[in-house]
């Protein structure tokens, strides 16, 4: 993941977040398994980002991403016991398409939009989603490691 940015790519950054809104974040996609509850006494959660894909629909002025989640929930011993694979549509309304295109169109600011702010506003959804499916499966609540 992209850490820092240097000033002209923050600026660009900066244009982008204020040129789009965002409208909406649907689940396109939810799935879950468990596995055999037993020995769960050491359990820790890991998160891999899946990238999507960014489309502007210059003419309906959206700006539609797609960000994944693949989340395992461990025991001891790296024996998985619970796997979800989540996948979000964040909709976006464009205010100033050009200003988009033209930010978008420099490969670092869209990597670190991709990777940073479209997980961010999706990392709630997830939590959710997660506290809901473990809840579901007879789990407890395992903490998902911190954004870095």
């Amino acid at each position: 993941m992209p850490g820092r940015m240097n000033g002209k790519q923050s600026s660009g950054y900066i244009e982008l977040i204020q040129a789009i809104e965002l409208l909406s974040i649907r689940t396109m996609s939810l799935s879950y398994k468990t596995y055999d509850k037993s020995n769960l006494s050491e359990q820790h959660g890991s998160v891999n980002v899946r990238k999507g894909s960014i489309e502007l629909d210059e003419k309906n002025k959206i700006l539609n991403c797609n960000v994944g989640f693949d989340i395992a929930i461990e025991a001891e011993k790296n024996q998985a016991f619970f796997k979800m694979n989540l996948q979000y549509m964040l909709e976006f309304r464009v205010k100033e398409v050009e200003v988009v295109k033209s930010v978008l169109s420099n490969e670092e600011t869209l990597e670190f939009f991709s990777n940073r702010q479209l997980v961010r506003l999706a990392w709630s959804y997830v939590r959710n989603e997660l506290s809901h499916a473990l809840a579901s499966s007879g789990h407890v609540f395992v903490p998902l490691p911190l954004l870095k």
